[in-house]
């Protein structure tokens, strides 16, 4: 069994601690002032998860 990401399947042993459903980015019109749409925040959530273990994120 191998899992897809963007930089290609891996073992799913390599995955190490996952965030199951994160947004990073989210825009809909449904949440009018929820937007997230910047990506140096986004870049600082991903390296402060990195940072205490977390080796993969599945949006």
């Amino acid at each position: 069994m191998k899992v897809r990401t963007v930089l290609g399947d891996i073992d799913p042993a390599d995955l190490g601690i996952c965030d199951t459903h994160d947004h990073l980015f989210l825009s809909s019109p449904r949440l009018p002032g929820e937007e997230l749409d910047d990506p140096a925040a986004a870049t600082a959530q991903a390296r402060a998860f990195a940072e205490l273990g977390g080796g993969a994120i599945a949006q």
